[in-house]
């Protein structure tokens, strides 16, 4: 007679323990990506305070960043090609302009536009204007960050919005999931692309203006995947089975 070993049997444990923890997000609104203008606006507020002599270079560095973030945020540059040639053209106009200016003048109306042009602002402007992005921000994470997000449990998704708490729900097992880089400039800001989510039930989550969104992806995945597969020899035969003899 001849015995044999029972096969082992795999059998799910418990989920490890970060995979408790749900993976929050938030879509952020555009407005965010004028940050850079409002750290212009106190670096300048405070440049004036203390060296007024020369509100001359506080103005221009406060227009020259209000340009840059401005055409950011007017259209999307969802190519690197994009990007680089954005960058191209600025580069040869500011070489066109210095060289104008310092080497030689190819273009007198240019020469006396920019001597005519001189931006200046006294600190009381720009306290104002940063204060009013900071308390807009203030606003954004009041509304946005307190009162409407989405938690990713390996059992179900959640969205938590209103100042009352409402909640849907959605089944995530099975999701299939995706990210798109909308704009190359705001992904180099806030690593932020569009995050979307589709549910087996339910329409597709669309997600916007994501911060971190590679790791986010990652995260959710994780958790997904989180279930660990434990092998316990010999389980078949506690349960009852009896190998049986040849």
């Amino acid at each position: 007679m001849e015995s044999t070993t029972p096969a082992p049997v795999a059998r799910r444990g418990p989920p490890a323990k970060h995979a408790t923890r749900p993976v929050k997000l938030w879509s952020w609104p555009k407005v965010i990506f004028y940050f850079p203008l409002m750290v212009a606006a106190f670096i300048c507020a405070i440049g004036s305070t203390f060296w007024p002599d020369r509100a001359v270079t506080w103005g221009t560095i406060f227009v020259i960043v209000f340009l840059i973030n401005t055409v950011i945020m007017g259209f999307d540059f969802p190519r690197t090609s994009s990007l680089n040639l954005v960058l191209f053209i600025m580069v040869v106009l500011l070489v066109g302009f210095l060289v104008n200016q310092q080497v030689y003048t190819f273009w007198d109306g240019l020469q006396d536009l920019a001597a005519r042009v001189r931006p200046e602002a006294n600190n009381q402007f720009y306290w104002l204007f940063g204060g009013i992005f900071a308390v807009v921000f203030l606003i954004v994470w009041l509304t946005d960050f307190r009162f409407n997000y989405w938690l990713i449990f390996p059992n179900e998704i959640i969205h938590r919005h209103g100042f009352l708490g409402s909640v849907n729900r959605y089944p995530a097992p099975g999701l299939e999931m995706k990210s798109e880089i909308t704009d190359v400039f705001e992904y180099a800001m806030l690593r932020s692309g569009r995050l979307i989510i589709q549910p087996t039930k339910g329409p597709a989550i669309v997600l916007d203006t994501v911060m971190n969104i590679d790791r986010k992806q990652v995260q959710i995945q994780r958790l997904l995947d989180a279930l660990s597969v434990e092998i316990v020899p010999g389980e078949a035969h506690r349960q009852g089975g009896e190998p049986s003899p040849r």
